[in-house]
């Protein structure tokens, strides 16, 4: 049982959530009692974890985890490594590096096995090696069959759910699409503490993807305003990840809606704004090659 490992976390989580140990113990167990946990002198008992994982908004499922898990600063470094050439989009790499990593000793881990296996089965997509509707199908299963609290660990439950609803609307499958970025959206539950993807990134993030399923749709209203509270979520959380491409969505709705050239044209400035203040230069390249005319 990795008790130090148990006190390392709960002082991050309490540390995120600003509470003192005082705050944290109170109507649990003593200050004294936590200092001890967090230092890793003593384990918690099962009622004393339950009452610390409530208060601190993660599963107990998860800090039993964290106890048998002898491996997490690896499995750390690994999931920094698989997520970056993810967001590079290098996923041959990928591919070949999950094939490297998924061994017997990582898979006996629960959510480590459910991880690695989620980003397995789409990087075998990306690469071709899979079909969408096969790709779906594993992604549909794996969610099933892990439905449990452990997985909510790094919002893990709910990205494999995006993964789905991405993968249903780019097979033009948008009514089922749409139904898992609901489902998503309504869950005000997810964790602050173990993920490479904060939970309020994550939440603009599916408002993004299910903003573009309803403009391919053609449910063009519903997109603006889906696209308009994505916006403010973002400007709230002063997160500029995804601004370029709402404006950018937000500029083809006004395009489709005929609306006034100068609100189009602001829409698109915006959008180019935001991509080179971010240096994504190939969206930058994109928006004056096809809307260079309101760019000028």
């Amino acid at each position: 049982m990795n008790k130090q490992t148990l006190g390392e976390e709960i002082t991050k989580l309490r540390k995120q959530h600003f509470l003192s140990q005082r705050q944290l113990a109170e109507g649990i167990c003593t200050q004294s009692a936590v200092s001890q946990i967090e230092r890793g002198q003593i384990a918690p008992g099962v009622d004393t974890l339950y009452h610390l994982a409530t208060r601190l908004h993660v599963p107990m499922d998860y800090f039993i985890q964290v106890m048998l898990e002898e491996d997490m600063e690896e499995h750390e470094a690994l999931i920094t490594t698989i997520e970056h050439l993810s967001s590079e989009q290098k996923f041959e790499a990928l591919y070949h590096l999950l094939c490297e990593k998924m061994t017997e000793e990582r898979m006996a881990c629960f959510w480590m096995s459910s991880y690695l296996k989620w980003h397995y089965h789409l990087a075998a997509y990306q690469t071709k090696r899979v079909t969408i509707e096969e790709t779906i199908r594993l992604l549909k299963t794996l969610h099933d069959e892990n439905k449990t609290t452990v997985q909510s660990k790094g919002n893990l439950y709910d990205r494999i759910l995006n993964s789905i609803a991405y993968l249903l609307a780019t097979n033009q499958q948008y009514k089922e699409s749409l139904y898992y970025y609901d489902k998503i959206l309504k869950n005000d539950q997810r964790s602050s503490s173990v993920t490479s993807v904060a939970p309020d990134i994550f939440t603009i993030r599916v408002m993004y993807n299910k903003s573009k399923t309803l403009y391919d749709m053609g449910r063009v209203e519903d997109s603006l305003a889906t696209i308009e509270t994505g916006i403010e979520k973002s400007l709230e959380k002063e997160n500029m990840s995804l601004l370029g491409q709402f404006y950018y969505y937000k500029g083809q709705c006004f395009e489709t809606l005929d609306a006034g050239e100068e609100d189009i044209r602001e829409c698109y400035q915006k959008a180019l704004f935001f991509f080179e203040l971010l240096n994504k230069k190939l969206y930058s390249q994109l928006i004056w090659k096809h809307k260079g005319d309101y760019l000028r």
